[in-house]
């Protein structure tokens, strides 16, 4: 069953009363904010904390959607969600919504043709990863790469508290920009006697 959005719009979790129904899943559309163009399809059972994971996830990774939104981000713009339709075959309804998109001339960003189909074979997902690698910043990598070494430490050895509080600390430098990154990583590499790449 699809419905399509006029105004109002089901719990995004909505079942059955029996319980065996599948839930009711978004299919949207994020658009570009100026021109409402349509750039990247996807589905989401709660559409708002999609969008949320979206400008998150967009500062440490580097599809052609999370590059799309760090270009909007800076110059102080964000994409806008709109709801396509509410259905309970998402994986259906979503490679149809980009199947009609694409033929209508939209320039979508999304890598795969939807429904939780792969993107790509494993050699190309395997050039992509040399690809994105090369791109990466070795000094943060390095730095980012002892953190989480330190990290696994920690829960394996110390008080749950320790942990949380360092996981705590390594997202909010996930969450920096490049250069403070950098610079974050250049002093810690300093102080343990690393050589700096």
């Amino acid at each position: 069953m699809t419905t399509k959005e006029k105004g109002a719009k089901p719990a995004p979790k909505q079942t059955s009363r029996s319980g065996n129904a599948p839930a009711m899943v978004a299919i949207y559309a994020l658009c570009d904010p100026g021109t409402g163009e349509i750039r990247y399809v996807g589905k989401a059972s709660d559409p708002a904390a999609r969008l949320k994971s979206h400008l998150r996830d967009a500062r440490r990774r580097a599809t052609p959607v999370y590059r799309w939104i760090n270009k909007l981000g800076r110059s102080s713009q964000q994409p806008t969600m709109r709801v396509l339709v509410w259905t309970d075959d998402w994986r259906t309804d979503e490679r149809r919504q980009i199947t009609i998109l694409r033929a209508e001339g939209c320039r979508l960003l999304n890598v795969a043709e939807g429904g939780d189909e792969p993107a790509c074979s494993p050699a190309v997902r395997a050039a992509n990863g040399r690809k994105v690698a090369s791109m990466r910043d070795p000094l943060i990598w390095r730095y980012r790469r002892m953190m989480g070494s330190m990290l696994a430490w920690l829960r394996k050895n110390s008080t749950t508290n320790r942990a949380d509080h360092f996981a705590s600390a390594l997202r909010l430098f996930d969450s920096l920009g490049k250069d403070k990154q950098r610079l974050i990583a250049t002093r810690a590499m300093l102080k343990t006697g690393e050589a700096l790449a």
